[in-house]
């Protein structure tokens, strides 16, 4: 017999029958008892858990119909019953696990209580992320720093997708179930809500932790930039899910999201270096748009496209400032490969055909507002200087370079025609390697 609070025991454990003879499951909710001594409230207590691991199967296939179309179509995740995880699991053990808390917390047994509980719940949440619709992998950041990026960019897509689940279903609806057994504890609520949580948001948050620090190539950008956005936009469930005394070191954790924002400033320090180590020091016989000119504008055309979030990642800095730096040094690239021409005219015709490239790819999209019309004024004026030297120079090209490199060049008529180009198709969407053409030219 409970010698503790025995009045209060008493009360607490005069509940009326908990069956339902109208539900649908097939799972029968056990009849609640009402008895003072431990051992037969313990053994209540297994019994409503065991029937609960019961309901989960049901509530976790609820889940996986409910966002099949999120992580399968790519269609936004739309949530229209915020109560439907509630409302998957019978009332009768919701009701049972209430009353039975109840008795336990008010006779000082909430820690026995909230171990079976939250076992349980924690339980639910791993089987509904590692399913298949998921299959979000327990990776160690040994294994993510290892694993080859095309790999990776699969991981990053599941986490993406599980990350949402989590934040803005799987855990309100925890949150919810919890302050419905707890009801009157809300300290007692609280503390079990973070316990069960605190695994599966621990893996979320380690993984988004080594993909911030696990390259620094310039074709990593893309999938990071997702990352980060990511992060942005459930900042705001993150804080409201984890606003209590336990949550504090939850919420601390999520400022990795600064994290990766500085692994995305990193990737563009990167490709300036790229291309300053990319400076031709030996003969180049070439007049064409070389390869480094059009992969690293078709680069940064894309980029662009995501000109707000990183105008938010590079926050005090510029990202103008960031892409003309980038856009100096490529300049610096090309001048330097002009004077490694065996004939002069190639040099300029080389410098035309590239700078007219460089200006068509920032006419009328996000790339040329980052550079502002002032560079694209100056650039327009570099061109014809470019069509002017070359002029000059024509006369003592020898006759075998003409006859090569004469029409491989954009003609006055293209040059006056400067101002009407719409840009390039091709950069729609950017399918290059930045890295490895840098790196299989650098002394081209």
């Amino acid at each position: 017999m409970w010698l503790k609070h025995s009045n209060d025991v008493k009360s607490s454990t005069d509940i009326v029958s908990a069956s339902n003879s109208n539900s649908n499951s097939t799972v029968d909710s056990p009849q609640l008892v009402i008895t003072t001594d431990i051992s037969s409230v313990l053994e209540q207590l297994g019994t409503f858990v065991k029937t609960l691991q019961q309901e989960n199967l049901n509530l976790i296939q609820m889940v996986l119909d409910h966002v099949k179309n999120y992580c399968e179509e790519h269609s936004p995740l739309v949530v229209t019953d915020p109560n439907f995880m509630m409302d998957a699991l019978k009332q009768e053990t919701i009701k049972g696990l209430e009353e039975t808390a109840k008795v336990m917390v008010s006779a000082g047994f909430e820690k026995d209580f909230s171990e079976v509980y939250n076992s349980c719940r924690r339980e639910c949440l791993d089987k509904c992320l590692m399913h298949s619709l998921f299959v979000l992998k327990k990776l160690s950041s040994e294994d993510i720093h290892d694993m080859p990026w095309k790999d990776l960019e699969d991981e990053i897509k599941r986490w993406i997708r599980a990350f949402n689940v989590t934040l803005k279903i799987l855990f309100h609806g925890e949150r919810q179930l919890c302050d419905r057994v707890f009801s009157g504890f809300s300290s007692a609520a609280d503390f079990s809500f973070i316990e069960i949580c605190r695994v599966s948001t621990t893996q979320l948050l380690n993984f988004a932790d080594s993909i911030a620090t696990v390259s620094r190539s310039p074709e990593c950008l893309f999938k990071i930039i997702e990352v980060f956005e990511t992060f942005r936009d459930l900042i705001p469930e993150f804080e409201s899910l984890f606003c209590d005394q336990y949550g504090v070191s939850l919420k601390n954790e999520a400022i990795i999201w600064k994290k990766i924002g500085k692994a995305i400033r990193s990737i563009f320090t990167e490709l300036e270096y790229l291309l300053d180590q990319n400076m031709t020091t030996g003969t180049y016989r070439s007049s064409c748009l070389h390869p480094i000119t059009q992969h690293v504008m078709n680069y940064l055309r894309v980029v662009s496209k995501s000109r707000q979030t990183l105008e938010q990642v590079f926050d005090d800095s510029s990202l103008s400032g960031k892409i003309l730096n980038i856009m100096d040094v490529l300049e610096s690239n090309l001048e330097a490969k002009a004077k490694c021409c065996e004939d002069p005219s190639l040099g300029h015709i080389f410098l035309m055909n590239n700078n007219t490239y460089i200006v068509q790819m920032t006419k009328d999209n996000e790339l040329g507002i980052l550079l502002g019309d002032e560079w694209f004024r100056k650039h327009t004026q570099k061109i014809w200087h470019y069509h002017e030297q070359f002029q000059k120079t024509f006369g003592t090209m020898q006759p075998t370079l003409v006859e090569d490199f004469f029409p491989l060049f954009y003609n006055k008529q293209q040059i006056d025609e400067i101002h009407e180009w719409k840009g390039s198709e091709g950069s729609k969407a950017y399918g290059g390697n930045v890295h490895e053409t840098l790196t299989k030219y650098i002394s081209q």
